[in-house]
C-alpha cells in the first residue's frame, strides 16, 4: 500500500512539475501577445533604421529618441506599459525555452506574411501578363478580386502615419 502511494505521489509530483514550466506566472505577458509587441518593435526598429534622407532623423540620437517613441505607441496598441513588458521580458529572458516558442511564433507570423505578399506579387504579374494579352486563362472568383484589390489599393491616396513623428505627444490620435 505504501509502495502504491510512493508511486502516485512521484507521478502527481512529476507531472505537476512538467506542467509548471508550460504556464506562464500571473502580471506575465501571455506568449502570444509578447511575441506580437516584439515582432511590432523589430519591424519599428527596422523602419527607423532604414529611413530615406528627408524622411526622417538623420542624427542617431533623434533616430534613437525616435525609436523610444515608436516601441511606446507599441506598448499603447497593445494595451499594456513598460513596466509590465520589462518584467516579461526579464521572465521569458530567464527561461530560454519559453523565449525559443515566442521566436518561433515571430518566425510562423512572418513565413505567413512573406508567403501572402509573394502570392499577391505572382498574382499582380498574372494579371500585368494577361493584360498584355500573354495569358489565355482568364482569372477568376477570388484572384480576381485580389488583383482588383491590389490595383485599387496601389493607386495614389492620402497616406494615413502609422507612427507619430518625432517630439508629437503621445496622447493626441494620429492624424491623417
Amino acid at each position: 500500500m505504501k509502495v502504491r502511494l510512493l508511486i502516485f505521489m512521484a507521478l502527481l509530483w512529476g507531472w505537476t512539475s512538467c506542467s509548471r514550466d508550460e504556464e506562464i506566472p500571473r502580471g506575465i505577458i501571455g506568449r502570444e501577445e509578447m511575441s506580437a509587441i516584439l515582432l511590432d518593435m523589430q519591424m519599428a526598429s527596422t523602419f527607423n533604421e532604414s529611413y530615406r534622407p528627408g524622411s526622417g532623423p538623420s542624427d542617431p540620437t533623434q533616430r534613437n529618441e525616435q525609436v523610444k517613441i515608436y516601441y511606446r505607441q507599441i506598448l499603447e496598441l497593445h494595451h499594456t506599459d513598460k513596466e509590465a513588458f520589462l518584467k516579461s521580458y526579464a521572465f521569458y529572458e530567464a527561461h530560454p525555452n519559453e523565449m525559443q516558442h515566442l521566436y518561433q511564433r515571430m518566425k510562423k507570423e512572418i513565413d505567413r506574411k512573406s508567403a501572402f505578399e509573394d502570392s499577391l506579387r505572382m498574382k499582380q504579374e498574372r494579371m500585368r501578363r494577361q493584360m498584355k494579352g500573354e495569358y489565355s486563362q482568364p482569372l477568376k472568383g477570388k484572384d480576381f478580386l485580389m488583383l482588383y484589390q491590389s490595383v485599387a489599393d496601389s493607386i495614389p491616396r492620402q497616406h494615413y502615419r502609422i507612427f507619430r513623428p518625432l517630439g508629437a505627444d503621445s496622447t493626441q490620435a494620429a492624424a491623417p
